[in-house]
């Protein structure tokens, strides 16, 4: 399970599109078995395309994170995928 606070630059590419870069920080915890309750903290970086006139968004991402309970060391996730604004 991951939590992420996202902040969106709108403004860093010039396009007739919307592709906003974004950034924030969060929390990551694993509970599966070969983890047991690690817990790291995040660092995230992409871009997302936003389809005019829908609450969608599509993202590709970048994070890195620092294990910090019942392991220590650093990592990188990668994710693409999409989110749904309500």
């Amino acid at each position: 399970i991951h939590v992420d606070y996202l902040w969106h630059s709108f403004n860093a590419i010039s396009s007739s599109r919307e592709f906003p870069l974004f950034y924030g920080i969060g929390g990551k915890i694993n509970t599966g078995p070969e983890y047991s309750g690690t817990f790291a903290v995040r660092g995230v970086i992409g871009i997302a395309w936003l389809p005019r006139s829908t609450p969608l968004d599509i993202f590709i991402e970048v994070v890195p994170t620092l294990l910090l309970v019942n392991s220590t060391g650093l990592g990188i996730d990668a994710g693409i995928g999409a989110r749904f604004f309500f």
